[in-house]
């Protein structure tokens, strides 16, 4: 089940339309990281928001093609360095 919940909450910023929100990547981004941030060092932490940050400006700014934002955000999660 949930794995369910976590695949419904990643296609959360590719609406019906097909518009890829980037605000709501990046705010996704941080609630599906919520349980590892605790176990996360402060160095970690600003390392992953500073990434985060120039993924999110790029999609803002169409840098990035949807799916490559997409995927770069995924990809974070899965970081720790």
């Amino acid at each position: 089940m949930g794995g369910a919940a976590s695949l419904g909450m990643a296609a959360l910023p590719f609406p019906p339309g097909g518009y890829f929100d980037c605000s709501v990547a990046y705010k996704d981004f941080w609630q599906r990281l919520d349980h590892r941030y605790p176990e996360l060092s402060a160095e970690q932490v600003v390392a992953l928001t500073r990434r985060a940050l120039r993924v999110y400006d790029a999609c803002q700014t169409n840098d990035l093609r949807d799916a490559d934002a997409k995927a770069l955000f995924e990809r974070l999660e899965t970081r720790t360095d």
